[in-house]
């Protein structure tokens, strides 16, 4: 049996939709909504970032798979921040402040990280800097100990040979 449509009220909202955002939008939301619709009559789903149609697998998902992996690494960098009090735009001043490289040696982040690791005081938990993979694996080294003897023992060593 098929659903009974009130046609007044789905016009009631075109009209406001219309008001709202002007006709371009309604033109295409409506464009969406026919897209969506005839792909779901295929057995596929369309992803609500970039519109592209997607096999439905069983999954709940409303992104593609390209769309859902940029989603997780945008998402995760943010998580990975906000444990240091930090947010994309804090970090990017921060790098702006370093010219764009580590707060040691001044390159830029190596390996396959793409971004530079936040150094933070593990005592306080205020951050210091951003530093490069190479910098902060010898920071976490030394244990973050100015004092420590074994930098010491390291520069008499290099200053030897």
């Amino acid at each position: 049996m098929r659903k009974k449509v009130n046609i007044k009220r789905i016009s009631r909202y075109w009209r406001s939709v219309e008001e709202r955002l002007g006709k371009d939008e309604v033109a295409r939301r409506k464009t969406r909504l026919r897209r969506r619709k005839a792909a779901e009559k295929r057995g596929r789903k369309i992803c609500a970032k970039c519109g592209r149609s997607r096999n439905t697998s069983g999954d709940h998902n409303v992104y593609c798979n390209q769309c859902l992996s940029e989603y997780q690494k945008e998402y995760k960098r943010a998580y990975r921040l906000r444990k240091y009090g930090l947010d994309v735009a804090s970090y990017n001043l921060l790098m702006e402040s370093q010219n764009g490289g580590c707060a040691i040696c001044g390159g830029g982040p190596r390996g396959r990280c793409k971004y530079l690791s936040v150094d933070h005081d593990h005592s306080t938990g205020k951050v210091r800097g951003l530093l490069c993979s190479r910098c902060n694996s010898i920071l976490s080294l030394l244990g973050d100990d100015i004092k420590a003897p074994m930098l010491s023992k390291i520069i008499e060593y290099l200053g030897a040979s």
